[in-house]
Parts: C-alpha cells; sequence; structure tokens
C-alpha cells in the first residue's frame, strides 16, 4: 500500500531550534507555528493513509507496516487486521477489535467464470473435432 507524507500539520506551541531561537514564524508574529513532520517513524508522526488523507477528521487508527507507522481509517484498518497486521486505537494505544471482522475472500468463486470459459471452448473444439472425423472414415 502506498502512502504519501501528508502536509505539514502546524501548531501555536512555540519550537525551540539549535542555539534558543524560536522557529516557525518572524519576530513580530504572535503566534509561532513549529512543523509536525510526519516521516512515519513513531505513532506520533504517523504518515497519512489516502482514506485519512482525504477526510482526515474521521476516526483513525495506526498501524506498524514494514516498519513504518501509518495513520488509517476503519475500513483499511480491518483489511490490515485481515492481512494479520496489530491494527491500534489511535488515542488508547490498545489492539482494535472489530465487531464484524471481514471474511476472507473465496479463491473458489474468484475464478469460476475463467473456468466455465475454458470448459465451453474445450467443448466446442472437441465438436469441431469430432465432425470432421466423423466424415473422414465412411
Amino acid at each position: 500500500m502506498a502512502t504519501t507524507p501528508a502536509p505539514a500539520e502546524t501548531s501555536t506551541q512555540p519550537s525551540v531550534g539549535d542555539g534558543g531561537q524560536l522557529l516557525g514564524g518572524d519576530s513580530s508574529s504572535k503566534t509561532l507555528q513549529a512543523h509536525l513532520i510526519r516521516d512515519g517513524r513513531t505513532p506520533a508522526t504517523a504518515l497519512h493513509s489516502p482514506d485519512i488523507q482525504r477526510d482526515p477528521h474521521q476516526q483513525a487508527y495506526i498501524v506498524n507496516h514494514l516498519g513504518e507507522w501509518i495513520r488509517v481509517s476503519a475500513v483499511e484498518g480491518r483489511h490490515y487486521t485481515a492481512l494479520g497486521f496489530s491494527v491500534r486505537n489511535i488515542d488508547t494505544f490498545r489492539e482494535g477489535e472489530w465487531i464484524h471482522p471481514l471474511l476472507s475472500p473465496g479463491t473458489g468463486q474468484a475464478f469460476q467464470a475463467q473456468v466455465e470459459e475454458i470448459e465451453k471452448l474445450e467443448d466446442e473444439d472437441l465438436e469441431k473435432r469430432d465432425r470432421r472425423y466423423a466424415g473422414v472414415g465412411s
């Protein structure tokens, strides 16, 4: 699942840089802004999934996927759970429990149409061969 970093979020809390200077605004601004960089290294700086990027105010969960923390929606969280990942509530950091877990897709029905099409083509091919050779031997 490809994720892109969300735009930097801003806060009204001042941030102190090297040497003690305040970052994020000029000296005349009363509101200083510190930028939160979403790099996925910690739950606090988790990357945003595409669903969360579209609607950042929806219920969110957090998952560690291949060493990167990702903030995901409920739907995405259910899919991660179905794949065996530990999906956690973003507020309590407890593992999420789904009332109705996702059903794993059955592979038998997934290819049923293709199997029927192949069988139909094989039957047609055999009928053509039978008709062609039926007239040859008499």
